[in-house]
């Protein structure tokens, strides 16, 4: 909710110059806190209108609703919406609460009839509301590590480190959790194969896994995928989505080390048109596999 800041009172001895600017802003400061008091009244009674009657019930039945209708407190009226919405009872225990929000969230999927901007929001959503309660997500040890691990810091880093920066790492160790789990729990038949072309990647050497969430969203959003089916006789043998070669071109930049190609030899100076990576060509390339049937040229006239 929007705050007005208070002028600040000249010290003894300031000219009237400065007296006559603090009276002007504290007067324009009393008026413009009267009407944000109204607008945000006005703004209660609107959200209001728009709940529904089971909804009206279950708010009229919280000890504190008076309060926020006197005040015309929004945010907590929005609060307690969302967490009516998903299901967070005031009259429940805490703690039974909070575990059972904590387990719709690791069972949740992106549903077939949301799209990726409404699975983003639900997803949000439920970080929200079990943050506001207490409950924190993607704060593992181990994720922690793998973080130190990405920026590759010794643990005699790791002991020296200021606590400020402790607590930026443990912030995006728990935004590149959360990213990952984005990525993992979106719609299989669409963006499963971006999720194992991701682990290959890992395998070799590329970790491309995202690290904030707003980067997981443009990945998703931005992923190209193409249901096509193979020819028998190609099936499962090579790629016919362009959701890999999308990623890859993304990520031009990569610095790490030339990639042998699948016969384990290393060209290092070799550039592969597929992956835009340096170390073998475009026919050996590693994360392109294509069966000699696929390559073969038109059966011998009889």
């Amino acid at each position: 909710m929007p705050i007005l800041e208070k002028p600040v009172k000249p010290s003894q001895g300031s000219d009237e110059v400065d007296i006559d600017v603090y009276e002007t802003e504290l007067e324009q400061f009393v008026k413009d806190k009267r009407k944000l008091r109204l607008s945000l009244k006005s703004l209660y009674s609107v959200i209001w209108g728009q709940c529904s009657n089971s909804m009206v019930i279950k708010l009229t039945s919280l000890d504190d609703q008076k309060k926020w209708k006197k005040e015309g407190d929004c945010g907590s009226l929005l609060q307690a919406i969302k967490q009516i919405v998903m299901k967070f009872e005031h009259k429940k225990h805490p703690v039974v609460s909070l575990l059972q929000q904590l387990r719709n969230f690791y069972s949740y999927r992106q549903r077939e009839n949301h799209d990726i901007h409404r699975y983003y929001e639900t997803f949000q959503l439920m970080v929200e509301n079990i943050e506001s309660f207490g409950g924190e997500i993607g704060v593992q040890p181990m994720f922690l590590a793998s973080y130190y691990k990405l920026d590759k810091l010794s643990q005699d880093d790791v002991d020296m480190m200021e606590s400020d920066v402790q607590e930026t790492y443990i912030y995006k160790a728990k935004e590149r959790s959360l990213a990952i789990m984005f990525i993992l729990n979106a719609r299989q038949d669409t963006y499963g194969q971006l999720t194992t072309d991701l682990e290959n990647r890992y395998l070799m050497g590329y970790d491309d896994f995202l690290k904030t969430m707003t980067e997981a969203y443009d990945m998703i959003s931005n992923y190209k995928y193409s249901s096509q089916k193979s020819p028998p006789n190609q099936r499962n043998n090579h790629y016919q989505r362009q959701g890999l070669a999308f990623f890859l071109h993304a990520n031009d930049n990569d610095t790490c080390e030339p990639v042998a190609g699948r016969a384990g030899k290393l060209f290092p100076n070799v550039p592969c048109y597929r992956c835009r990576k340096q170390g073998h060509y475009a026919n050996q390339c590693p994360l392109f596999f294509f069966p000699a049937s696929a390559t073969a040229t038109k059966s011998k006239p009889k």
